[in-house]
């Protein structure tokens, strides 16, 4: 039974980072792009520029980011419990522990970790967005 619900959050969790890495990569022009705006030499004439900061960081910078903060969030729980298992497990019984193996969990915690890495990047990129937005701001 355990492997069931296992194997139904390893297959939620597989479709969650799918789809945040579709976005991902779907936004990923937008953002680079904002990002790597060249800032112009009078502020009068940065005002598209620093609009077009604010619209990619409003709309794809920290929905992304939210989304896998929630999702890591949620999966954090039995992630932590899987790991816990698996290190008693292997404490008490060293490498008599390696039968009960269990595939669909080790996949769940690699789905979960590829899922911090997006959280990592998505944090990242919101980090930079703001950055540019601060730059372009600066009146000098």
């Amino acid at each position: 039974m355990a492997t069931s619900s296992t194997g139904d959050l390893l297959g939620a969790a597989s479709l969650a980072l799918g789809a945040l890495a579709i976005f991902y990569s779907l936004w990923s022009p937008d953002l680079l792009g904002a990002i790597n705006l060249k800032k112009k030499p009078h502020f009068d004439s940065r005002g598209d520029d620093i609009e077009q900061v604010k619209r990619v960081l409003r709309t794809q910078g920290w929905p992304i980011l939210v989304a896998a903060v929630l999702i890591g969030s949620l999966l954090a729980p039995p992630v932590f419990g899987i790991l816990r298992d698996t290190f008693v497990e292997l404490w008490k019984k060293h490498l008599q522990a390696l039968p009960s193996y269990d595939a669909v969990s080790a996949l769940l915690v690699a789905v979960w970790a590829l899922l911090l890495l997006l959280v990592w990047l998505s944090l990242s990129t919101v980090f930079k967005l703001r950055k540019k937005r601060s730059e372009l701001e600066q009146k000098e």
